[in-house]
């Protein structure tokens, strides 16, 4: 029998769930893994990224807490770039949880029909449903296909469509990125100077942090609101594109190309413009001046995760065919009506052989950064000021350094009851303590790759590295902080207290 994965947070009724689920399946004779009994730390990290890939079935269980955890996140992102390559099949299964995904989690998932628990529904009713579906896909000589879930949801049917991000926006609950209709967002420096650049023609604007600061939220602020009266935007996210749109310069652009029109339900499409003669950057420049054509009006291009393109061959002419956009201005009036604004993590610098044939020297460039002290005291004013005095605040700030994602977790976390600020930072590094999915997931990435868990030891022990990519790839990562690698330091007290209890 196949070997079975199965994805879950540690919450109620995940984990009752995953045990009656994995107790059936062993009952028939398959062989299942869950996450329990392995002891944090490296070992653990190898034995989730072993098992996954070595599994043909992959189970995940989404309910709304599932879908604010990292850990299930980047088990869902590794599950499915095995999918792509036809080495294990996804069953999704959402548990009294019918809303729409948040963005990322969605491009995965959305195509894949799911089974549906509801709370008045017996757990083994779930257990028939993959068992049989487990047997249809392995067991049937004749259907090679995906296996279609037999499930009577009134889950809406998806196609291969990506969500809009006017309507999901990839930003899902409020420990996560923040919603569009947040009453938590916080307005930083760094909003209002891309929004006053914005008010120019023509604008080029380079948005530099690293993950989990806000600048995804930030982008699709500036989508939603330019994308109304007389103004269109194109929100197009790199982190959700498959590998196969990354393969090449052409799948590339011809991905964005699909985006565009499909975001702006334009009557072009790429394959109207598309000449192989003229090769893939003139032909997406002639394609982007026919829709700046047809749109007649201001048109605002947001970029986000542009950091994926480093790492491929081509990066130098992709880059140079975004800077050639931009020196179209003096050519046509219709490419005055173009505003870019690109957000990535990492120094272009170690990557693009020329940057004066980028986008990354031109422009106004902004670095989005941790929460001050004070716009922490505004976040913990949202949340009803659990925090009640100054101490208190500075308290969470410095274990946390501000980040925005710890932040607000730890501040919902409070404001539910669930800890104290003192039982909350007593269990803040433990590996089942409210940061611990976040934490481990970090741990797994890491043991992904021994070469960056090596640098973050020397950054742990010595306040230095000794490699600048890794550095770089690290500080992305919001791991660390520092103007250079030779005084670096882990971003703040709660990754200093987890990383030097694990590795």
């Amino acid at each position: 029998m196949t070997k079975i994965f199965i994805s879950y947070r540690h919450i109620q009724p995940d984990e009752d769930l995953a045990a009656t689920l994995t107790k059936y399946l062993k009952e028939r004779g398959a062989e299942v893994f869950v996450d329990q009994g392995i002891r944090i730390g490296t070992r653990w990290a190898a034995e989730i990224d072993r098992n996954i890939r070595a599994s043909s079935a992959f189970i995940v269980l989404v309910s709304e807490g599932a879908t604010r955890s990292d850990m299930v996140r980047e088990e869902i992102r590794l599950a499915h770039h095995l999918g792509q390559q036809g080495n294990l099949v996804i069953l999704p299964i959402r548990i009294a949880f019918e809303a729409d995904l948040p963005y990322d989690i969605g491009a995965y998932l959305n195509p894949l029909q799911s089974i549906l628990w509801r709370p008045s529904e017996t757990f083994l009713l779930v257990c028939d449903r993959v068992w049989d579906a487990l047997n249809r896909k392995f067991n049937s000589e004749t259907d090679k296909r995906s296996p279609e879930l037999n499930t009577k949801s009134s889950l809406p049917s998806r196609d291969d469509r990506m969500p809009l991000p006017v309507a999901d926006l990839r930003l899902g609950a409020e420990t996560a990125a923040v919603r569009l209709n947040s009453p938590f967002y916080i307005k930083r420096a760094v909003d209002e100077a891309t929004e006053a650049a914005l008010h120019y023609e023509g604008a080029t604007i380079i948005l530099r942090g690293p993950r989990q600061i806000g600048k995804s939220s930030l982008l699709v602020r500036l989508h939603a609101s330019i994308d109304k009266d007389d103004q269109r935007s194109v929100y197009l996210d790199f982190q959700s594109l498959d590998e196969k749109h990354l393969r090449s310069l052409r799948s590339l652009l011809r991905n964005m190309a699909a985006r565009i029109s499909r975001s702006l339900r334009l009557a072009i499409k790429p394959s109207d413009i598309w000449d192989n003669d003229l090769g893939e950057k003139t032909s997406f420049m002639m394609f982007l001046e026919a829709v700046l054509h047809e749109v007649g009006a201001p048109l605002l291009l947001c970029i986000d995760e542009v950091d994926r393109v480093f790492d491929y061959p081509y990066k130098d002419d992709f880059f140079y065919a975004v800077r050639s956009w931009q020196s179209q201005h003096s050519t046509s009036p219709a490419w005055n009506q173009l505003s870019l604004v690109i957000a990535h993590a990492t120094d272009p610098a170690l990557w693009i052989e020329n940057l004066s044939n980028s986008p990354f020297n031109v422009g106004l460039r902004l670095h989005v950064e941790d929460f001050t002290l004070y716009e922490a005291g505004e976040l913990n004013t949202k949340y009803g000021s659990p925090l009640t005095d100054q101490g208190e605040l500075y308290t969470l700030w410095r274990l946390v350094g501000g980040q925005p994602y710890l932040l607000r977790q730890a501040l919902y976390d409070i404001q539910s009851n669930r800890h104290t600020l003192n039982e909350l930072s007593a269990s803040a590094a433990d590996d089942r303590g409210p940061f611990g999915d976040h934490l481990r997931r970090h741990l797994w990435v890491l043991c992904q790759n021994p070469r960056l868990l090596k640098s973050l030891k020397q950054i742990l022990h010595r306040s230095s590295c000794e490699n600048e990519m890794d550095f770089q790839r690290l500080l992305a990562a919001g791991l660390v902080r520092g103007h250079d690698r030779r005084e670096a330091s882990l971003r703040c007290n709660l990754y200093y207290d987890y990383f030097r209890r694990h590795i």
